[in-house]
Parts: C-alpha cells; sequence; structure tokens
C-alpha cells in the first residue's frame, strides 16, 4: 500500500500472523449476539460509506450490482447474529469490491482473541497441484512430516476449504494469485475467522511416503506456535524488517550479473534502516557503470509496495528519456466527513481539506500535496547514471500496490523481462493512498477503507490482473520445504544461455 504524508497507520491483517503481543485475558463475549436493526444498520453504514469514501469502487462491477448485492445481503439478515457471523456474511464482498487496498477485519475483540489467546489451526500450510501440504508442523503431533498431504479437515475437503477462502479474499481486479497466495499463508487465522474454533481438528493426512491416516489435532495458541516454529525451524530466517544484518535496499555483483533486492517502497522502512533511496540508487548504478554489468536482476519479491518517489527515482536510472509515471489521482471528497467512523485526527483532515481541488465531480492534489511527496503527474527527467543493459525482473503474488504500478511503468517501455508469478498488484489502477480503518458502529468490524483511486500512464489496458510474467516459476513444495529459491535459479540460468548465444552469435560473425 502506499504510504504518503496523509497515510494513517492501520491495524494490518496480514502482518500480524508473524507477532504476537503480551498475553491478556480478553473481556469480550464471543456469543453476543446482535439486533436485527442494528445489524441492517451497519449493513446501510458499510454500503453508504462505500459510496462515499472508495474513488474507484465501481471500476470491475457497477453500481447496480453493488445495489443487488447489498439488497441481497439484507435480506438474509432475519435473526441476531454475533459479530464475527456479520462479518463472514459481507467479507464476501471483497470479490465486488475488486480492490486489494480494502480489506476488512474482525472486530477487536475476536480478531484479539484468535492473535492473542485462543486456540486455532496449528500447521503452516503451502498449495501445489492441487494438495494442501503440510509446510511446517507446528502441532503437538510432532510425528506428521513436512510434506505431508491433509486431505481432509473435520469431514471437510481441505482444497475445498482452501477454496471457499480464495473465493472471497481481497483482490485487485480478477487476479487470483494473490487471494490464492493469502489464503495458504494465514490459512490458520483465515479458518478462525471465517469457519470457526472447534475443539479438535480430526485430519485426513497423506505422508510423503503414500501412507494415509486419519489424526486429532488439538489447536494451539499462535504463541505457542512461534516458540515450536523457533524450536523445530531454528534456520527460519527473520523477517527483513526486524532483522538489523538485512536492508530494505541491496545490491550484490558476481561477475556481470548485478542483483538489487527492493524489499520495500516505503522511505519510512529505509528510514528504519538507516537507509537513503536516492543515495542508494545513485552509488548502486554508478558501481554498476563501473563494473560494465550486462544483466541486472530487479528483485521485487514480496514487496509490498510503499511511496511513489522512489519508483520513480528507480525507473528514472533505466529510460534515458522523461516519462510520466502517473495519468491521474483523484478523490471523491475533499473534506472528510463521518469521521466518527474513521477517528482520523484534526491535522490530517485539514491537510486533506486544503491539500484537494474541485476537479469536474471529484477532486485531485493540489500544490501543497504534490510537494510533500505525491509526484510523477508531470515529467520525470532522466538520472545522470543511466544502464541500458538487460533487465530481469522478480516478481511473486505478493509484489502489491506500488510494486505493481512500477511493472506498470517497465512493461510499458519494454524495459524488462519479468519472472515468476503474476503480481498481485494491479498495473493500470488501484485505490489507495489514504487509508483509514473505519469502525461499524454496532458490531465493531472494521473496513481498512482507502480514499484515492491511482490511474497509471501504461501503454497497454486494464485486464484486471497484474503484469503476467514472460516465465512463469513458481516453487514446489519440496523446493519451499528444502528452501531452494527455483525463480533466482532459472534466471542465473537464463542469463547464461543468453550470454552463450551472444558469444555463439559473436563467433559466426567472425567466420
Amino acid at each position: 500500500m502506499k504510504s504518503t504524508l496523509l497515510n494513517i497507520l492501520i491495524l494490518c491483517y496480514l502482518a500480524l500472523s508473524n507477532t504476537v503481543v503480551a498475553q491478556k485475558k480478553s473481556l469480550y463475549d464471543l456469543n453476543k449476539k446482535y439486533s436485527v436493526e442494528a445489524l441492517k444498520a451497519d449493513l446501510t453504514t458499510y454500503k453508504k460509506q462505500l459510496e462515499k469514501v472508495h474513488t474507484g469502487l465501481y471500476v470491475y462491477h457497477n453500481k447496480a450490482e453493488f445495489d443487488a448485492y447489498f439488497q441481497q445481503l439484507e435480506n438474509s439478515i432475519t435473526a441476531p447474529m454475533t459479530d464475527v457471523e456479520f462479518h463472514r456474511l459481507t467479507f464476501p464482498l471483497n470479490k465486488l469490491i475488486a480492490n486489494g487496498h480494502t480489506r476488512p477485519i474482525p472486530s477487536v475483540g475476536y480478531m484479539d482473541g484468535v492473535l492473542q489467546e485462543w486456540k486455532i489451526f496449528p500447521f503452516k500450510v503451502y498449495v501445489d497441484k492441487g494438495n494442501l501440504y503440510v509446510l511446517k508442523n507446528l502441532s503437538d503431533e510432532e510425528t506428521i512430516e513436512d510434506g505431508s498431504i491433509i486431505h481432509s479437515i473435520n469431514g471437510e475437503n481441505a482444497m475445498d476449504i482452501y477454496q471457499f477462502f480464495v473465493d472471497q479474499i481481497w483482490r485487485d481486479g480478477y487476479n487470483k494469485t494473490a487471494p490464492e497466495t493469502d489464503a495458504y499463508e494465514i490459512f490458520h487465522e483465515f479458518y478462525a475467522y471465517l469457519i470457526g474454533l472447534p475443539e479438535k481438528f480430526e485430519l485426513n493426512i497423506e505422508s510423503p511416503s503414500g501412507e494415509n491416516s486419519i489424526v486429532a489435532i488439538t489447536p494451539r495458541t499462535l504463541k505457542d506456535m512461534l516458540v515450536t516454529n523457533k524450536i523445530r525451524y531454528p534456520s527460519t530466517p527473520k523477517h527483513w524488517e526486524v532483522d538489523p544484518k538485512v536492508k530494505a535496499l541491496e545490491l550484490a555483483i558476481e561477475g556481470n550479473i548485478a542483483t538489487m533486492n527492493i524489499r520495500s517502497w516505503s522511505v519510512e522502512d529505509y528510514k528504519n534502516k538507516g537507509q537513503k533511496f536516492k543515495k542508494f540508487f545513485k552509488k548502486s548504478f554508478e558501481t554498476i557503470a563501473a563494473a560494465k554489468i550486462d544483466h541486472l536482476i530487479l528483485d521485487f519479491r514480496n514487496n509490498g509496495g510503499g511511496d511513489p518517489v522512489p519508483t520513480i527515482e528507480l525507473f528514472a536510472h533505466l529510460h534515458p528519456e522523461p516519462f510520466t509515471f502517473y495519468k491521474s489521482v483523484k478523490s471523491n471528497m475533499r473534506k472528510i466527513e463521518d469521521n466518527e467512523l474513521y477517528g482520523i485526527g484534526w491535522f490530517y483532515r485539514t491537510v486533506h481539506k486544503i491539500g484537494f481541488k474541485k476537479k469536474g465531480d471529484q477532486y485531485e492534489p493540489n500544490w501543497l500535496v504534490r510537494l510533500f511527496g505525491v509526484k510523477g503527474f508531470k515529467p520525470s527527467k532522466p538520472n545522470k547514471t543511466i544502464y541500458d543493459g538487460k533487465v530481469y525482473v522478480l516478481t511473486n503474488a505478493s509484489s502489491f500496490s506500488a510494486t505493481g504500478e512500477m511493472t506498470s511503468i517497465l512493461k510499458s517501455h519494454n524495459r524488462a523481462v519479468f519472472i515468476g508469478e503474476e503480481p498481485g498488484g494491479n498495473p493500470n489502477t488501484n485505490t489507495s493512498g489514504l487509508q483509514a480503518l473505519m469502525t461499524l458502529p454496532n458490531t465493531g468490524n472494521r473496513i481498512v477503507m482507502p480514499f484515492w483511486q491511482w490511474e497509471m500512464n501504461t501503454t497497454f489496458g486494464n485486464t484486471g490482473y497484474g503484469v503476467k510474467p514472460d516465465y512463469p516459476i513458481r516453487p514446489s513444495i519440496q523446493d519451499m520445504i528444502d528452501g531452494r529459491d527455483v525463480v533466482m535459479d532459472f534466471t542465473l540460468s537464463l542469463i547464461q544461455k543468453k550470454k552463450g548465444a551472444a558469444v555463439g552469435q559473436l563467433i559466426s560473425q567472425k567466420k
């Protein structure tokens, strides 16, 4: 997601699977039900705010479709529900909204329970070749091997459960790689949020050697699973954000191949790592030029986005002519209304109000917002040091938001070969920028709500998908278990073939 001057700190649904805060008993009532009137009032608020705030709401589905679906939801509310039941009822709206920055999350009480004190599904899983595999066994049953296939969970086909999650998870447009990845990466949480909290998990398991068994598994807290992960998988690397040895921006050179790992586009992330992106890019491309590098690998895998300015700065080292990054950014509103739902501070509301100007039926940033970091609407000049060699871009499903935009500018100028998976981020448009956490007044369910729609200056139309890789490569379950980087291995092999072909061509020319 983009970070700008106006970004509001939000609770990130996915990142919390790696962190557990101090344990404390919750006063949350799991069985509390809300009246039909209260539920319908929250549904009305949800719809009204989407229509008012969400600038890109009708990019993929029109108003009539939204009206019909909300009416269907309202008609289905015939009896009191708990807040998590209401969350499950409205969660499929993700597919209709079709914007990966818009994310409904459960109430504070339910989510805290799942992440802090309740017992949940104790495995990390992976999907490969139509099967749900055990990637990490974090349960009390130590005999279950990594690489085992989970055929069923409590009598339900495991892949049907997985697909149930995939069909409902947020995504940009019609993209499938992002929801498919999210569905297995936090399968244990989605099970608790969208299905429930069973006392036992009865699994039909097939071991890597082909032996089938029925095993009863006791759920575990996330805290206990994290402890087990450290014991059973001691070589698991820390996430780069918490590992002091790993930078957000890194350059490595071997022979005439340079690899630039860009883990984030967030200026705040760079600051936390003691880095300045302009200085990094300048020095890196000077080093690349001095080393006479012929092949540059840009690794954008797992880069979830950040600020537009670093993406523009990087491309200015790759393209010798002026370029314009965005066609437009716009908002439905200038003044942020209904702030009792959002709790946005006075400063941010004021900056938003004075930083936008009227354009037609909507608003666009004026000089003030652009001054504080919203760039890319006017032609950007190329940097002094330009790299004109071969560029290879590595992406996966978690390459999102500003990374989707970066793939857009690279594709539009035919500047790279793409390898890996289709990015989760759309290369044409997304709604992000200012994002705030809206809390529904009755159930307390929450929605991460983005306010601004961005449109890229692309040479190709919006299909609802990310930039498709020229060479689709995805790790198998055994690659994941063994820690093999098959995407990088393939890229290096491809470069060697190109180098061999170039040498062969030179020899034939001399003959």
